[in-house]
């Protein structure tokens, strides 16, 4: 096999041979590795076609077609660009409500002389 990629089943049973001898849980397989590999690099931010090529996939459709639930959505990345487009905070309201906007001035006590002060929006 000089020269030539190994083929998943020749790796599958060369790594049960060292997980055997080394006593290594059953459940540690050549494809969880391979799963694990692939993860590592989706969560670091590589690109569908850097997986592609480093999983030895023939298309960028195969690595999505087993790898897409890693990658991760859409929504937060948009929602937040549309939300510093609009100057709101992340989470899409403001520090500031209506409601503490609006603050009562204290009344003129009985007896200063002073007259009352009504409540007022500041």
């Amino acid at each position: 096999m000089k020269g030539q990629m190994w083929s998943s089943s020749t790796l599958g049973k060369s790594f049960k041979l060292v997980r055997d001898r080394l006593e290594m849980d059953e459940e540690i397989t050549w494809h969880s590795l391979r799963h694990f590999y692939a993860s590592t690099l989706t969560f670091s931010g590589a690109s569908v076609k850097t997986v592609q090529e480093r999983l030895g996939h023939s298309t960028p459709t195969t690595t999505l077609e087993v790898y897409a639930h890693l990658w991760p959505g859409e929504d937060e990345r948009t929602r937040s660009a549309v939300d510093s487009a609009l100057g709101r905070d992340q989470v899409g309201t403001d520090d500031e409500t209506e409601a503490s906007k609006t603050e009562a001035a204290p009344a003129a006590s009985e007896g200063d002389g002073g007259s009352d002060v009504e409540e007022r929006a500041l």
